[in-house]
């Protein structure tokens, strides 16, 4: 590393940085999710999110639009009921859903 003769402990840090900035500036990356935006350092060539947080709420996203919120509903049910039958030690287990009940719904604030 290059080093700065003299000048002030401001310039040399300033230059360190600099040279930090050159060293991982192919690899310094902005987040794709939306609504995040952060900088990263990629770990890997392909990768394209900060975190991840952000990878599994994209994919979650991308899920639900294919999907609908229906057919999450619907897979945590079957879920629900092959664990419910294998915990009863049976082939299946008729397992009913109250209706209006199905997602995981954020309650209304104020509403306890």
């Amino acid at each position: 590393m290059l080093q700065v003769a003299g000048g002030s402990r401001v310039a040399q840090f300033l230059f360190g940085v600099g040279q930090v900035f050159l060293l991982v500036a192919d690899k310094l990356r902005v987040c794709d999710a939306p609504g995040c935006g952060r900088f990263f350092v990629a770990v890997r060539p392909q990768q394209k999110r900060c975190s991840a947080r952000c990878t599994n709420r994209v994919n979650a996203a991308k899920f639900r639009e294919k999907h609908g919120d229906d057919g999450v509903a619907e897979r945590r049910s079957k879920s629900y009921a092959r664990r419910r039958a294998r915990q009863l030690g049976r082939k299946s287990v008729k397992v009913s859903r109250r209706p209006g009940v199905g997602g995981r719904k954020k309650k209304a604030p104020g509403n306890t």
